[in-house]
């Protein structure tokens, strides 16, 4: 009896913690999905309102609000938190994800031609704006600490991240296939070398 009672109590202080470790993940999931949202808004705001003359104090409130590594989680795909392409779905032949998109432009042959750029051009523009809004948000925080890694770099990746994402933002709206491929190559040139030097997994 005295044995049965004490496989009972075990059992259900197993059950309480498993219960309580469940309940704890979900907490924890909902807290990165309401950062990642919250990051999200803030970076679509920014967005609208980079030819202001005060868009570094705004950029600079963003990443006071907000982790990098949520502000940075809007390049990924829809289905993880990011923002995707497009308002409800991307363009034809256009991976839902920023990030996965820029480096299709830039490295696959064909990847948008200029009747493409025109018939999508709205959305494409808010892929370039966007990009931009986070780079401008980026240069407010202090790079990672990694061996071998030095923190000018910061500022210079994230001025060419900027630079690329304006140049996108052109070759979008003159249409022109050719600069659009050569501004996705350098924006996507900028992440890697920043990727490498100050991310553990690039």
């Amino acid at each position: 009896m005295f044995r049965l009672t004490s496989r009972l109590i075990a059992a259900a202080v197993l059950a309480s913690g498993v219960a309580l470790l469940s309940g704890l993940a979900r907490a924890a999931d909902d807290d990165e999905e309401k950062a990642t949202k919250k990051a999200g808004e803030a970076v679509r705001k920014l967005a609208t309102q980079l030819e202001a003359k005060d868009v570094a104090t705004q950029a600079a409130k963003v990443a006071k609000d907000n982790d990098i590594e949520y502000v940075m989680r809007s390049f990924k795909p829809r289905s993880k938190g990011g923002m995707g392409v497009g308002k409800d779905m991307p363009p034809p032949g256009v991976k839902d994800s920023i990030e996965l998109a820029v480096i299709d432009f830039g490295t696959k042959k064909g990847a948008l031609g200029a009747p493409a750029i025109k018939q999508n051009k709205d959305d494409l523009l808010q892929l370039a704006r966007t990009t931009q809004a986070i780079a401008e948000v980026n240069q407010h925080y202090k790079p990672p600490v990694k061996p071998g890694a030095k923190p000018a770099n910061w500022k210079n990746y994230t001025d060419e991240m900027k630079a690329g994402a304006r140049d996108l933002e052109a070759a979008i709206k003159a249409e022109d296939a050719d600069k659009f491929k050569t501004a996705a190559l350098r924006l996507n040139a900028s992440c890697n070398n920043c990727h490498g030097e100050f991310r553990d997994n690039p």
